[in-house]
């Protein structure tokens, strides 16, 4: 049986809270391309709100996640890895900026 990891691109929340997503890392792309794993896009609603970089401010409640698509990675070398992240990055920020 196959086993699945989940790695969180983005690396953090970041303390401006204008910033809708924080440009996506390397190494969960990189990862997924030199293992011929796909990658399954997901967005996470509502954790900035509940766990802001002030501490007092967050509060507990429900995250609203959204699986966005599946990228298939067979084909792709490291050379498609800003391609992929690229792909990966507007996903997620279409689907955060439409509410």
């Amino acid at each position: 049986m196959g086993r699945s990891i989940v790695i969180f691109p983005e690396g953090g929340i970041p303390e401006d809270r204008s910033i809708i997503l924080a440009p996506l890392k390397d190494g969960a792309i990189s990862i997924a391309i030199t293992t011929d794993v796909p990658i399954v896009v997901y967005s996470f609603k509502g954790l900035k709100e509940m766990f802001p970089w002030s501490w007092t401010e967050g509060y507990p409640g429900t995250v609203r996640v959204k699986m966005l698509g599946i990228i298939p990675t067979k084909e792709l070398t490291l050379r498609d890895k800003d391609k992929v992240k690229e792909l990966c990055y507007q996903l997620i920020y279409n689907d955060l900026i439409e509410g």
